[in-house]
């Protein structure tokens, strides 16, 4: 990464642009299509054949009288790991550090705060959990992340009118949705992360304060569970049927393509970058990571989980791909 991106808006909206083009990463391409199979093999569609003229999957040329019976495997492979790593339970602690009984009550004040704070949202995390951990089955690298949510918490009453607090949220990414700097084999070595999804138009203006058009090049960026609806229908005989010979239309969607990238902290911006982009535009610029870094120590706001590693190589290999 040059540092010159960071000379004008202009050029960090081109860098960030950049960063999300389909064949920046090849590793990451060769790692999707797999997915895709994948994602195929466990919604039971398994008479599939890769066609490398379009880049796709395909039914296999299989006489229509002849039997083409599924025993989905791949199912129940991820649903008796799901259940493996869904019964552990982790339970917070904060350890004083002395043992000076004001350090010791604060220690038991912080450990019922993450307490309360795990079981009130006990249920929304552990829908996240559940996704992660079929992710990992299906692509071999998964990820979750954490953030700052704007449209969480309470409402207040404040001069102003009524706000939201904001909360701290916890939800799974779709591997399709990450863009990483391909340099690294490891997520603390990566120079940049980069998360894109969309967002409702109406919501990134009211939000922002800004008026934004959908940028061209967002028309081909799809949603990834229309674009496994239609792959689907294209190799089930019965699945779908009308939608095979559809062509998933864009236009009217009102969503444009949100982007958030964070830069690993420098000796010029020591407490990183977060920069949010959406519409051909740079919505905001923030002079420190979303999660709050300090000399020592920062964070990215995803945490990486992995399978199978591969020496000297990021995403890892899926278990279901033994």
């Amino acid at each position: 990464m040059k540092k010159a991106i960071f000379e004008t808006t202009e050029s960090l909206l081109q860098g960030i642009n950049e960063f999300f083009e389909e064949t920046a990463d090849t590793a990451r391409i060769i790692n999707e299509t797999i997915l895709w199979r994948n994602l195929l093999y466990y919604s039971g569609e398994q008479y599939i054949e890769y066609v490398k003229s379009s880049a796709s999957f395909r039914r296999r040329n299989v006489n229509a009288f002849t039997p083409t019976p599924v025993s989905n495997e791949i199912r129940e492979y991820v649903r008796s790991i799901k259940a493996m790593l869904m019964n552990q339970e982790l339970v917070p602690r904060v350890w004083p550090n002395t043992s000076e009984k004001e350090d010791e009550q604060a220690s038991e004040l912080g450990q019922n705060l993450l307490t309360w704070m795990d079981q009130s949202k006990d249920q929304a995390f552990f829908d996240e959990k559940e996704k992660c951990i079929i992710w990992l089955c299906l692509s071999g690298t998964s990820f979750m992340r954490a953030f700052p949510d704007i449209d969480g918490g309470r409402w207040v009453q404040g001069n102003d009118g009524l706000w939201k607090t904001g909360d701290v949220a916890c939800e799974c990414v779709l591997p399709f949705n990450v863009r990483l700097d391909p340099y690294g084999d490891k997520l603390e070595q990566k120079q940049w992360v980069g998360i894109q999804s969309l967002k409702p138009k109406e919501w990134v203006e009211d939000t922002f304060k800004v008026k934004i058009e959908r940028a061209d090049k967002d028309v081909r960026v799809l949603d990834y569970q229309k674009r496994i609806s239609k792959l689907v229908s294209e190799v089930s005989p019965w699945k779908g049927g009308a939608l095979a010979g559809n062509v998933i239309d864009t236009e009217e969607d009102d969503s444009v393509l949100y982007r958030e990238v964070e830069f690993k902290p420098t000796a010029e911006y020591p407490m990183g970058r977060y920069v949010i982009a959406a519409g051909g535009k740079i919505l905001k610029i923030y002079e420190r990571l979303p999660i709050q870094s300090t000399a020592e120590n920062w964070y990215y706001s995803l945490t990486d989980f992995h399978w199978n590693y591969v020496p000297g190589r990021f995403w890892s290999d899926a278990p279901v791909s033994d």
